[in-house]
């Protein structure tokens, strides 16, 4: 895991903090917004560092290939974001790290990009069984 996203002044995590939500009562954040941001300004920027980008349909489906590339069992609860800021961060790092060790089982053979884009595909518009 790279140790940047355990800077607790990491871009996405400042990025998702709660902001007030205009027209409405309370606060929103936006995790995934925060995490696509920056997974193109890296690649636009041709950094070294790549960000996995968070979205629902990957988090319900991720639980399936943790269990079949990692033989690890997760709920899917775990990859789900909530109103709690410093555990939306923590659920943003964890999720991070299960695609960085499913690149590594498969021998690098995909990237996060590659990676986000096949199981979002694959899952877009089906429901996820636990």
């Amino acid at each position: 895991m790279e140790k940047r996203l355990d800077d607790e002044n990491h871009l996405i995590k400042l990025m998702s903090k709660p902001i007030k939500a205009t027209g409405k009562e309370g606060y929103r954040s936006n995790l995934s917004f925060a995490s696509k941001f920056c997974s193109s300004a890296a690649k636009f920027l041709k950094c070294k560092t790549r960000y996995s980008k968070y979205d629902g349909v990957v988090a319900k489906a991720l639980p399936l290939y943790s269990k079949v590339y990692l033989n690890t069992e997760y709920k899917k609860k775990n990859y789900f974001s909530t109103s709690d800021y410093d555990k939306k961060y923590d659920i943003y790092k964890e999720y991070a790290t299960v695609i960085e060790k499913i690149i590594v089982e498969i021998n690098n053979l995909l990237n996060k990009d590659e990676v986000d884009h096949i199981i979002w595909y694959t899952y877009k518009g089906d429901e996820v069984e636990d």
